[in-house]
């Protein structure tokens, strides 16, 4: 009687173990893109660690030795495969280092080559503050590429996560209007999906804000040191001419400061800059045009002395 409890107490036993480490049901795979796939499944049981595996497909279950990833995540992103590869998927519970569920598959898929599209291209404001509005349609057609139009369907985001998720994307993209950050740059990703076999491509670009932008190198000044005192005095104000602007303008020693900001370590007295000329050399300027209406100008400009007017 008492051998026969014990037959029992270790069937129950047995039997409740392996309702803990039930079968697993309902594989499936979604998500794809050319290269990776999100792959999930429905345990009956209650672990918390599974194992995948996902080989060419052949037909044959997996062999007695064949080890997969081990993963306590469901859903899981297998990354790494290949497009047009017929692939076999299997996944099974591990509930101890010795009780497994078994492989539960196959489940059959493969993954599309999705064409490459075309690169979109940053898109640049000026602005007097970090504020600016884009239209993102203008990368239409450059992301579309040589691709047919009629056969995939993109959309822009504001995150990457966003994108890989389709979620959330950017609504009025004829007149999206951003805060810049202090790197003036903000990144816009594009999602590019085949519609027939569900491919995704993700590229993006970025959304530049500047205040400033570079302009052409101005005539430079020569001068000679008519009165041997070692010194000459430049009126810089008369690049005016060269510009042929009313803007207002401003003259700094470095492009730093020239692009810091109105004013920044300006010359103090432009209309009378005064250089060494005990040798000969040659000094950077840097002017910037105020421009209120758009982009601020910076023209370097070179002013150069001679100690012998002979």
């Amino acid at each position: 009687m008492k051998k026969l409890l014990l037959t029992l107490f270790a069937l129950s036993v047995f039997h409740f173990a392996s309702a803990q480490c039930g079968a697993l049901v309902a594989l499936t795979v979604t998500n794809t893109t050319s290269n990776s796939a999100v792959i999930s499944w429905t345990s009956m049981g209650t672990e918390t660690q599974w194992e995948i595996l996902i080989e060419p497909a052949d037909g044959l279950a997996p062999s007695p030795g064949a080890s997969g990833i081990v993963t306590s995540v469901n859903p899981f992103t297998v990354t790494g495969l290949d497009c047009n590869v017929a692939y076999e998927l299997y996944v099974k519970s591990l509930c101890t280092q010795t009780q497994n569920s078994g492989w539960a598959g196959p489940y059959n898929f493969s993954l599309s080559c999705l064409p490459q599209g075309g690169i979109p291209n940053d898109l640049a404001q000026c602005s007097d503050s970090n504020q600016a509005c884009f239209d993102l349609s203008q990368n239409d057609s450059a992301i579309i590429g040589t691709l047919n139009p009629a056969d995939y369907t993109f959309s822009y985001y504001a995150s990457q996560a966003d994108a890989a998720s389709n979620t959330n994307p950017i609504g009025n993209i004829q007149n999206y209007c951003i805060t810049a950050p202090a790197s003036g740059v903000t990144p816009i990703f594009v999602r590019l999906a085949e519609n027939a076999g569900g491919s995704v491509q993700i590229s993006n670009f970025s959304l530049v804000v500047r205040r400033v932008v570079t302009g052409t190198a101005l005539q430079p000044f020569l001068q000679c040191d008519e009165d041997g005192n070692g010194q000459i005095t430049f009126d810089l104000t008369s690049v005016a001419a060269q510009l042929n602007t009313s803007n207002s303008l401003t003259y700094h020693l470095s492009s730093v400061d020239a692009s810091n900001g109105d004013g920044v370590n300006a010359i103090p007295n432009p209309q009378a800059y005064t250089v060494s000329a005990v040798n000969s050399q040659t000094y950077s300027v840097f002017v910037r045009e105020h421009d209120t209406g758009d982009c601020d100008v910076i023209y370097p400009l070179s002013i150069s002395t001679l100690n012998n007017c002979n």
